[in-house]
């Protein structure tokens, strides 16, 4: 391994580990640094300003029998205090009588369902994190913030638990939120004005989380590659993502993406032990060509077929294929949007996915991509899918 590399990505990655909420002064901090970065290359980077509603979620708890608990409120509300009967649920499609209730449920409900559950006038929301993670940081869409009338909040496993005894009885429930006009922003660079491939990281967190793995480690990976920036190649740093992928809808919904064939994009990477992972967002030849080129390497990562809730779908909308690389299995990515999201890493696992990524780079400026690539139905379905659901919802 190359001992310079490691520690420069450890570089990169330490001086943005901080909590980086899109439109906070967190955001602008590491956007200035990313930039910084970028002049020290020799390249001047283009800053794509949008605006955005800032989410910063406060304190919150449950209070019932005399009891309190504490509680993470989703940003995208301001604050609220209500009360309810409580009811644990499997899915919110089951519940009878649902009106003036505050459910507990164990999974994330879509911003599709969300809407669904705003008709049944449902009082409040409380959704269960997994085993071993304290309360989840997580976000309502910008599309309903005016309508978001239930109040969602976050509790870990073992609270979860502690509640469970009082379903049927009267909670409360407590939260502080902002809301903010402000503004996000991508940083793009680029040395030709149609180049057919990006490669994207998003550089902002969910608050409450340095975002180590989320995706600091993404964005330091492509600090790192700013070396091997073609004339096939730019390089885009997404900004609010957390907040339902909002730099990269921009992106592709002002049309941007002119002469766009391909996307890598990087989310979620760090871990010193863990699994290198390629998801393929297209066809068969395009899976074919990035097993070939890890081969010749001697790199390994599990690749398979799908979709990836990150940056790349936007290009999927409009029929870009591309592959979406990560890390997991280890400490920071288990911790992904909580507070657990900031542990130490050696740089091993960054280098991997550097490795990963630079050779597809080197690759593409060498032999240009694979011809014909595309995204075939079942793909296409899925993004669609995901896209009805979670960003149009109808």
């Amino acid at each position: 391994m190359d001992k310079k590399t490691i520690n420069t990505l450890k570089s990169y990655l330490n001086n943005i580990s901080f909590e980086r909420i899109a439109g906070t002064d967190g955001e602008r901090r590491a956007r200035d640094y990313i930039v910084k970065v970028i002049k020290s290359y020799g390249l001047t980077p283009e800053i794509q300003y949008f605006d955005i509603f800032s989410f910063i979620p406060l304190n919150g708890e449950i209070i019932v029998n005399n009891k309190r608990f504490n509680a993470r409120p989703f940003g995208g509300f301001k604050s609220f205090d209500i009360d309810g009967e409580l009811q644990y649920i499997e899915h919110h499609s089951v519940v009878e009588n649902p009106e003036g209730k505050i459910l507990m449920l164990y999974y994330r409900i879509t911003p599709r369902e969300y809407r669904k559950m705003l008709r049944k006038k449902i009082r409040g929301i409380i959704t269960v994190n997994t085993p071993e993670r304290e309360e989840m940081t997580g976000n309502i869409i910008q599309k309903i913030i005016k309508s978001a009338s239930i109040p969602i909040v976050s509790v870990s496993y073992n609270t979860g638990l502690k509640l469970l005894h009082y379903t049927g009885k009267g909670v409360r429930i407590q939260g502080k939120g902002k809301i903010t006009k402000s503004k996000s922003a991508n940083i793009i660079v680029k040395k030709s004005q149609n180049p057919t491939t990006i490669i994207c990281a998003h550089y902002d967190t969910v608050a409450y989380s340095k975002g180590v793995s989320d995706n600091g480690g993404g964005s330091a990976v492509l600090l790192a590659l700013l070396n091997d920036l073609g004339k096939n190649t730019q390089f885009i740093w997404f900004g609010a993502e957390e907040f339902g992928l909002l730099g990269s809808f921009n992106y592709v919904n002002n049309n941007e993406n002119k002469g766009t064939e391909f996307v890598i994009n990087i989310d979620v990477t760090g871990d010193d032990i863990g699994t290198n992972n390629i998801i393929v967002t297209g066809d068969r030849k395009l899976k074919e060509w990035i097993k070939r080129i890890l081969k010749r390497e001697r790199l390994y990562a599990k690749i398979k077929k799908n979709i990836y809730s990150s940056d790349s779908i936007p290009f999927g909308k409009i029929d870009i294929p591309s592959i979406n690389i990560n890390r997991a299995g280890g400490t920071p990515s288990f911790y992904i949007h909580t507070e657990g999201d900031s542990s130490e890493v050696t740089g091993y696992g960054l280098y991997q996915t550097y490795t990963i990524v630079k050779s597809i780079i080197d690759n593409i400026n060498r032999e240009g991509l694979p011809e014909g690539i595309k995204i075939p139905g079942d793909i296409r379905g899925k993004i669609n899918k995901y896209i009805r659901d979670k960003v149009e919802f109808s």
